[in-house]
């Protein structure tokens, strides 16, 4: 049953973002994924809180139910309300080896990685962080798992006033630019957490106000990434948020799966380990200026 649920989570997330690439230009698609990614954030947010208070009342089951009746509300919209948002519909020939084309042109496109894995990156050492964090702030600070529960939101407070704040840097530095902003200063507030470590700061501030940076930067990377890697070829929207969000996802996994190898005495050992992984983020803003340049140096030879 997990499984299957997860399942139709990522079918909802993937045309969520093909739709809305198909449904506005680049300028909007930006605003309307900050949107998104702030709807997320708060979801997360009381989501936990709400379902401790349905099992408390009624039982473990009642989550499913409560679950059941909030999916029934886009299931009816998308059936009655929602049309085709896909023009070219090139989905529609070839069957499987057009599939497998697209993926292939994305996986050989600079660009497309470079904004897939600037989003992964930041997830990787976000999901670290999340397999550290019980071991750091239960077993080691000695939180109780109520207080814990509350701490945790500060990342996601943080996350939503970095997407609102997304948008508005963009019209300034543009989109690029506010990508390679989030990118390295993610970075910088990931050393800034590892130096607190070496320094023997091991308190609740030394590691969640430098969590909660990481949220806000986060912020500034999630939104134009994901409206810009799903609107490099809009023929392919939906191969592309199908590939960006395996790529987000998998690289979240495998930052907790480092993480669980780790000791976990101070914020050192995953502060390294975030520190790597947030360097491949910035590494990953090569991949686009290497892929704008190059196309560029394209179009210049056509004329």
């Amino acid at each position: 049953a997990r499984v299957l649920q997860a399942i139709g989570a990522a079918c909802a997330s993937v045309l969520t973002r093909a739709i809305v690439r198909d449904s506005y230009d680049l300028k909007d698609a930006l605003r309307i994924m900050s949107y998104l990614a702030m709807s997320s954030g708060v979801a997360a947010a009381i989501a936990p809180t709400v379902g401790g208070m349905l099992q408390g009342w009624f039982g473990w089951r009642s989550g499913f139910v409560f679950l059941a009746v909030v999916v029934a509300i886009p299931i009816a919209t998308s059936l009655f309300l929602l049309r085709e948002t896909n023009q070219s519909r090139e989905a529609h020939r070839g069957g499987v080896g057009i599939v497998f084309r697209n993926y292939w042109t994305l996986l050989t496109s600079p660009t497309f990685l470079g904004y897939a894995f600037s989003v992964g990156a930041v997830n990787g050492a976000f999901f670290a962080f999340i397999t550290a964090s019980p071991f750091l702030m239960v077993e080691r600070l000695g939180l109780s798992p109520q207080f814990f529960g509350v701490i945790m939101l500060y990342s996601t407070v943080g996350f939503l006033f970095g997407t609102w704040g997304a948008p508005r840097l963009s019209r300034y530095i543009g989109l690029d630019g506010t990508i390679a902003f989030g990118a390295i200063a993610t970075f910088i507030v990931i050393a800034v957490m590892l130096g607190l470590g070496l320094a023997e700061n091991f308190s609740i501030n030394a590691i969640m106000f430098p969590v909660f940076l990481i949220g806000v930067t986060a912020g500034f990377i999630f939104p134009p990434s994901a409206a810009a890697a799903v609107g490099l070829m809009p023929h392919i929207a939906g191969t592309a948020s199908a590939m960006l969000g395996f790529i987000q996802l998998g690289m979240g996994g495998l930052g907790s799966l480092l993480a669980s190898t780790l000791t976990h005495d101070t914020q050192v050992p995953v502060s390294i380990l975030m520190l790597v992984i947030s360097g491949g983020g910035v590494a990953a803003l090569g991949l686009i200026w290497w892929g704008r340049a190059d196309q560029a140096g394209n179009q210049q030879a056509l004329k």
